[in-house]
């Protein structure tokens, strides 16, 4: 109730917290050869709460999973290639369960829109589609470049006050925390993660700078480093 009451009954808080949660589970699922980590909780249930988080998040805002899933999924190809049996089959069950919950989501779309693989937002709002075009977007002239940018000056201004809660600091470690995770493979998966949780595809270049997840891990990053 805290997590829905705190995004104003909207999903971006949540989602910030299943994607935080499945990066972390990721990353000890998964450590740098010879590296050991402490581990808190049994690896099976990191491995699946890690799983069942993203499964969630592909329920909750499903462009926000692919964006945020895609990096791991390049170093799952890895894995799968040139990793140890026990890497292998911990993808194996990480895929499962993703893959299981996710699909709950053409469940509900073909409860309610007749498809499984209809875009429910055009029931009620028929510009409401991904891309570009005269008839996308809630403008005369349609969602282009120009309002693209002009969402992306006004993100921007809106991060600088809300990030962390400073005005006009919102962004002060972002570059210290970029110094402390760039050289690390565990901070180059998760700087890989260049989207904040946008629902729709069309404001891609509206968004692209406005990385909430990444840059809250930088900020801690550095905290921690410091």
């Amino acid at each position: 109730m805290f997590l829905m009451l705190s995004g104003s009954l909207l999903s971006h808080t949540l989602s910030l917290c299943l994607a935080l949660v499945f990066q972390l589970a990721w990353l000890d699922s998964f450590p740098l050869r010879g590296v050991t980590r402490e581990q808190r909780a049994p690896e099976g249930l990191v491995l699946i709460t890690g799983a069942g988080s993203l499964g969630l998040l592909a329920l909750t805002r499903p462009l926000t999973a692919v964006a945020v899933a895609t990096p791991f999924a390049v170093h799952g190809i890895y894995l799968l290639t040139r990793g140890k049996p026990g890497e292998k089959k911990k993808l194996q069950i990480l895929a499962l369960v993703t893959f299981g919950v996710a699909s709950l989501l053409l469940i509900w779309q073909w409860a309610l829109g007749g498809s499984p693989f209809r875009n429910l937002y055009t029931l009620f709002w028929s510009y409401d589609r991904l891309g570009f075009g005269a008839d996308i977007g809630v403008t005369e002239s349609g969602h282009n470049l120009y309002w693209a940018f002009q969402n992306t000056r006004f993100n921007l201004g809106a991060g600088s006050h809300d990030f962390f809660g400073w005005p006009y600091l919102s962004w002060l470690f972002i570059p210290f925390g970029l110094i402390v995770l760039c050289p690390k493979r565990d901070g180059k998966l998760v700087l890989a993660v260049i989207r904040k949780f946008g629902h729709r595809l069309r404001y891609v270049l509206a968004r692209v700078l406005v990385v909430r997840p990444t840059l809250l891990l930088r900020g801690v990053a550095v905290i921690g480093h410091l």
